[in-house]
């Protein structure tokens, strides 16, 4: 065999080598992309259950933890802004009077669909919130936030409700898509998308 018939058959081989392995690589990135939207389309789904499990929800903690003492109407709304904090209650007024319960006084609750993924998660923060409601809503305390008002009512709910503990502040694990790792000491950082850029950000932690 000459030199050029040599060299166009390793050419042949390696053309096929490139094929098999171009081949390879797309079919790994199409099972990843396909893992990533079934990821997507279960989360998606999940928070759609838990959407429509929060009225029910309330209507069971309202009645059988506060003894309704809070309004029917009570606005609970998810705010996709809320990344780290599960939840949180908004202290408002009425600008005109109002037959509802705490007259003038109403409250909104906002829940986080990044931290709330699973219906347990959803209950105990809900409850927590609920207790915020009434010490304003029914009370008219709004300071401190984790004052007495607060704790009677959180008492009185984990009385009538013994699974429920209701706490200051929550210990979920929050699922981030994106994770980085300073190469120096290991520290990891979360984020929900590609915010850290890492040839300028240096770690919190060492410095590095």
């Amino acid at each position: 065999m000459t030199a050029e018939e040599t060299a166009c058959v390793r050419a042949t081989m390696l053309v096929a080598l490139l094929t098999v392995a171009t081949r390879a690589l797309s079919l790994a990135f199409a099972s990843r992309a396909a893992g990533a939207a079934r990821g997507a389309a279960s989360g998606a789904a999940t928070r759609r259950q838990l959407e429509a499990a929060v009225p029910a929800l309330y209507e069971s903690l309202n009645r059988e933890g506060f003894d309704n003492a809070l309004p029917a109407d009570l606005n609970i709304v998810w705010n996709p802004r809320l990344r780290r904090t599960a939840g949180r209650c908004r202290f408002l007024t009425r600008s005109h009077g109002s037959t509802s319960t705490g007259g003038s006084r109403r409250a909104e609750i906002e829940l986080s669909p990044r931290v709330l993924d699973s219906p347990e998660r959803l209950r105990i923060t809900l409850a927590h919130e609920l207790c915020h409601a009434a010490q304003w809503v029914v009370d008219g305390s709004c300071n401190p936030p984790h004052g007495e008002r607060f704790w009677y009512w959180a008492a009185r709910l984990q009385r009538e409700l013994p699974d429920l503990e209701v706490t200051t502040r929550h210990s979920f694990p929050i699922f981030c898509r994106h994770q980085y790792a300073c190469v120096e000491c290991g520290q990891a950082y979360g984020r929900h998308s590609k915010s850290i850029d890492v040839r300028r950000r240096r770690c919190g932690c060492c410095g590095g």
